[in-house]
């Protein structure tokens, strides 16, 4: 079975861009870059304080086609959980790519 085949999510990947607002500053706005077939695994987890908040923060690797749009500082929903991508990495095969994803879950520790 080729990886296509186990893509069994949708994932909806955005991206904020910057835009000159005239007056020595920027505006923000944030679109949707694509909404591709993906699939998601959990990597590792960890706990840790944030902003004196405690915190679980779990890793994911998310797969994707090699053609997809996608780069680090975007953000990625699945199933209504939005995951923040921290990497891109082509495999040694061009058959797909892989991303690698942070969820942070406030105060689940």
């Amino acid at each position: 079975m080729s990886l296509s085949g186990l893509m069994d999510r949708r994932a909806a990947i955005t991206r904020r861009t910057a835009t000159p607002d005239g007056k020595g500053g920027h505006t923000y706005s944030t679109a949707t870059v694509t909404n591709t077939p993906a699939r998601v695994r959990p990597a590792t987890a960890r706990e840790a304080i944030r902003s004196d908040r405690p915190e679980t923060v779990v890793s994911h690797v998310l797969y994707v086609g090699p053609a997809v749009d996608i780069l680090p500082r975007d953000r990625v929903t699945i199933d209504g959980t939005t995951y923040e991508v921290v990497g891109v990495r082509p495999p040694s095969k061009r058959t797909h790519l892989e991303v690698d994803l942070v969820e942070r879950q406030r105060g689940a520790v």
